[in-house]
């Protein structure tokens, strides 16, 4: 196998598949990328038996073939090396050796190579149901992928499910303290409900990001919003999703398991409402969370006429507190929150102002950006002495 390619659109290429290898794995092959030859391109696949990666890169290809190479070290060594074209050879041209020599500009490096016979195999991608604007994707899952568990026994909760029902496009996460839902409406596809694993929803955030880089590098303006509309194109078999982002397609399993009824959790009549300006309460609650207790986080936020009151304590650092003004003629309302929930929400929002409704210190309190109600952040009050 002999082939040249050019080290900028490998190094594009690999910087995306390293991170789907699996880096822990007891299973070495999990650690390995597969490039196998095509008429004239490359064809570049990893996987961790969960989610995989299938991308291409244009190459001359002299002598088809198949190598299976370190993925991190293969990674490392092209990214060092300088702006020029790479030769790849496996092995000498009287026998195989066990290596793949890779050539650039004077540099020479060889790399230990396995058998394509012992790379996994990943589900075949199918015809695609549905297309997305890459930009509309990548929204949904910065969002709401904060709001994921960490507890590994919540198996259904490890992920965000994603569901569509042909009018809106709709991603929900919860980790049982608080959800967030995110809709985009007018994106039609066909109806369909899916638990997304977290590391694959990582994966539709930055290639979702990649792929509306490489358009606005070959167009501008209109037209390049244009062709990010439905560039996202969407498939499902019975047990795998499958994402394709021009010539980059991940594929990932479902998780299964019976997501909660988000519907019942979101707030529909808090009587409380009041207006807070995005960046003073963000600011606020970032001042006064320093003096909160490390391992609850908690802060307290009291509503009284004219004024919002934020306030945290420890006794073993001291305490804190902030007033910010607000239009609220209501009744007094105490509430305590987790700091660090509050201030994940408040890095996704771009709008000036957001909304802030509660009935009272013992129920869920609801945030959204003021006059989008396409997404919505309930919170459950936390118990503060």
């Amino acid at each position: 196998m002999r082939f040249n390619v050019s080290r900028s659109h490998l190094q594009a290429e690999l910087s995306h598949l390293v991170r789907v290898t699996e880096k822990k794995s007891t299973i070495p092959i999990l650690a390995t990328v597969l490039i196998e030859t095509e008429n004239d391109s490359i064809r570049l696949v990893a996987t961790d038996l969960d989610v995989g990666l299938v991308t291409t890169c244009v190459a001359e290809v002299s002598e088809p073939g198949a190598v299976v190479l370190s993925a991190k070290k293969l990674f490392e060594v092209v990214r060092l090396l300088p702006g020029a074209e790479i030769s790849f050879q496996r092995g000498t041209k009287k026998s195989d050796d066990g290596f793949t020599t890779i050539v650039c500009a004077g540099s020479e490096f060889k790399l230990a190579t396995q058998e394509k016979e012992h790379f996994p195999e990943i589900a075949k991608r199918i015809k695609s149901t549905a297309g997305f604007s890459a930009c509309v994707l990548g929204s949904l899952v910065e969002r709401t992928a904060y709001a994921i568990t960490t507890e590994e026994s919540r198996y259904a909760l490890s992920g965000a499910l994603f569901e569509s029902d042909q009018k809106t496009l709709r991603m929900v996460a919860t980790d049982g303290h608080r959800l967030s839902l995110a809709e985009a409406r007018g994106e039609k596809a066909a109806k369909h409900r899916v638990i997304v694993p977290r590391k694959a929803l990582n994966e539709i955030a930055i290639l979702s990001a990649a792929r509306i880089k490489e358009l606005k590098s070959k167009d501008s303006g209109e037209q390049a919003k244009e062709k990010a509309d439905g560039e996202v194109l969407f498939a499902l078999d019975d047990n795998h999703m499958f994402f394709e982002f021009g010539h980059r397609l991940l594929v990932s399993r479902m998780l299964a398991g019976q997501f909660p009824s988000y519907d019942l959790v979101i707030p529909k009549n808090n009587g409380n409402v009041v207006s807070l300006d995005t960046k003073d309460f963000t600011l606020a609650v970032t001042r006064v969370a320093l003096m909160a207790d490390e391992r609850g986080h908690g802060v307290k936020l009291e509503l009284n006429k004219g004024e919002l009151t934020i306030t945290a304590q420890s006794p073993d650092v001291g305490e804190g507190k902030a007033v910010i003004a607000i239009d609220y003629k209501g009744e007094p309302v105490e509430i305590g929150f987790n700091a660090k929930f509050c201030l994940e929400f408040l890095s996704t929002i771009s709008s000036e102002r957001i909304e802030f409704s509660l009935n009272d210190g013992e129920s869920p309190a609801l945030f959204r950006p003021e006059g989008d109600d396409g997404y919505r952040y309930v919170v459950m009050p936390m118990r503060l002495l």
